[in-house]
């Protein structure tokens, strides 16, 4: 299983909190996972983003060598 850091500013005690709030039958890990899963998902789409950015860069440069 991989593993994914979570923001060094993410209060995990808020976290749980909220999902508590919304929903007391939540479980702590639970609210703690999908933290995760929304960083994670956040961070893909920051990747995939730079990568066709850097791609695109590659293209243009191969074009202009040509």
């Amino acid at each position: 299983m991989a593993s994914h850091p979570l923001a060094a500013d993410t209060d995990l005690a808020e976290v749980v909190a909220s999902a508590h709030e919304a929903d007391r039958a939540t479980w702590w890990k639970a609210a703690v996972n999908e933290q995760v899963d929304e960083q994670v998902d956040a961070a893909d789409t920051q990747i995939r983003a730079r990568l066709a950015e850097l791609i695109e860069q590659r293209l243009r440069q191969q074009g202009g060598d040509a």
